[in-house]
């Protein structure tokens, strides 16, 4: 692999095995410091006209392709034992177990907007690439005794594999993005990114998974109570809709088709056209118990013999207008 695609290593292990610098030590192999993925011998390059940076002494940089970023990993550790906030991204719906089927116009806005908003922390304890259930994380963060994985993508983002293990295990795990990063990033630049929140998204949120089964049965429950309604309005009237003539106020009257509980829940109504109307421009009043659905039958001769809705205000009433 190519050591420009992965990045140049600034940081090392001394014999102490301590993180250091590549400005810290001396030149050459006299910097007594080694590969912290591979452990090979590296040779610190600090000449005039190239960036400094760590080589591993028998130039085997394409054999070891993990060094670069297993010494981000130790170098994040080292940040977050030090204190460091940590900007965790808004959560939103689980869109794998999202039913879109169910959804109408209103439900599609609600899936859209988060169900939990961004939020700072600071870790009370960090792991490094330690067993966790079965797989093993980049970095886990303790934030009041829950573990939150942290992966840090350089050269490879987490796999469909890792990801499952992730999810089965319950636990939840941000990734961080930085593979598209044009330069070397050292410690105070890697601490920026951790407290902006940059290049960093959810790969899976045990919170925010919870929500989404809780909400998709909600939908559900809906879903099945709109299907009785809609039974039940079967059986009274033999379909869904009903053909009604209007009378208010002994003024006006007109054919209207509706649908019975729309306007429980609703404030559009059809048309003799059949059209969509918003009921404030056909100007009943206030009170019109339309709304409500009122009907009776009138066999009087100024009527007929028809099913009304009837509203009960008298003229000059306030009209909605």
């Amino acid at each position: 692999m190519d050591s420009n695609k992965i990045g140049m290593m600034i940081y090392a292990l001394d014999q102490k095995n301590q993180l250091v610098h590549v400005d810290s030590v001396p030149n050459g192999l006299k910097c007594n410091c080694h590969c912290p993925s591979c452990g090979e011998e590296l040779s610190a390059r600090q000449g005039r006209k190239k960036q400094h940076s760590f080589a591993h002494a028998s130039k085997s940089e394409v054999k070891c392709a993990y060094g670069y970023q297993t010494s981000l990993h130790l170098l994040a550790k080292e940040i977050f034992n030090e204190g460091c906030d940590l900007l965790l991204p808004s959560v939103y719906y689980n869109e794998e177990k999202l039913d879109y089927s169910m959804f109408d116009e209103e439900t599609r806005e609600e899936v859209h907007k988060p169900i939990f908003n961004s939020q700072t922390i600071r870790a009370d304890s960090v792991e490094l690439e330690k067993q966790y259930d079965n797989f093993i994380p980049d970095i886990i963060l303790y934030y009041k005794e829950t573990p939150l994985v942290v992966e840090i993508f350089v050269t490879h983002p987490v796999d469909d594999e890792k990801k499952e293990k992730i999810i089965n295990s319950g636990v939840s795990a941000i990734e961080f993005d930085l593979s598209k990063m044009d330069r070397e990033i050292d410690k105070d630049s890697l601490k920026r990114i951790f407290e902006s929140g940059e290049y960093c998204h959810w790969i899976y949120n045990e919170r925010g998974n919870e929500k989404t089964k809780k909400f998709m049965e909600t939908l559900k429950r809906r879903q099945e109570q709109k299907f009785k309604e809609k039974k039940e309005l079967i059986e009274k009237f033999g379909s869904e809709t009903k053909r009604y003539k209007i009378y208010w106020n002994s003024m006006k009257d007109s054919y209207i088709i509706y649908n019975p509980p729309c306007q429980k829940y609703t404030s559009y109504i059809r048309n003799e056209s059949g059209e969509h109307v918003h009921i404030k421009k056909i100007g009943y009043c206030a009170q019109c118990p339309f709304f409500c659905g009122f009907k009776a039958k009138d066999n009087s001769y100024l009527l007929g013999s028809y099913e009304y809705l009837f509203c009960k205000l008298t003229p000059g009433k306030e009209w909605r207008k």
